[in-house]
């Protein structure tokens, strides 16, 4: 795909005026892996290791809400949930490839994800970065740990909507 002069042009307005926003969800994490070596889990992926969580033994049912096995895999067993959610979601950050360091050099407004693994942690741990990266938590109980209405001269705000693994709330 092409971008139209007139959408270069905006594009280069909005970067140079720092207005721009990343946003990411599933498979930004794609190029990461774990602390064993194995890929950060897509959603059908996690839906399945949550199944097995769950129903050991069972056939997987696709059609599962990853909500719903979340929410199942909570009520079976919370700490063996957060073994699992801190192994498989925490990212090794030798495993980075150095395109990460240039989405989050480049000079976003503020960045939000729905994903919950520490990718962003990992990051600022691997790069060197030109703004220190500053990880927000969503559903946190205090809104002074929540995202301001201006830009953030103390750094990039990624702000996970959806929360963070267990245990990991700073970059």
């Amino acid at each position: 795909m092409e971008l139209e002069p007139n959408d270069l042009a905006r594009l280069r307005s909005q970067t140079s005026k720092g207005d721009l926003i990343l946003f990411t969800g599933t498979g930004f994490s794609a190029g990461a892996m774990d602390h064993n070596g194995i890929p950060i889990p897509s959603v059908i992926e996690m839906k399945r290791e949550l199944w097995l969580l769950c129903y050991p033994g069972e056939e997987f049912d696709a059609s599962s809400s990853l909500g719903d096995l979340y929410g199942a895999a909570l009520q079976r067993g919370k700490a063996d949930l957060i073994r699992m959610l801190q192994a498989r979601l925490t990212v090794d950050p030798d495993s980075l490839p150095e395109y990460y360091r240039s989405f989050f050099n480049f000079p976003w407004f503020r960045c939000y994800t729905l994903n919950v693994d520490d990718l962003d942690c990992a990051v600022a741990r691997r790069f060197t970065l030109e703004r220190p990266l500053l990880t927000i938590h969503a559903t946190a109980a205090e809104p002074a740990d929540l995202p301001g209405y201006s830009y953030s001269a103390r750094g990039l705000e990624v702000v996970h909507l959806n929360g963070i693994i267990p245990g990991r709330r700073k970059a």
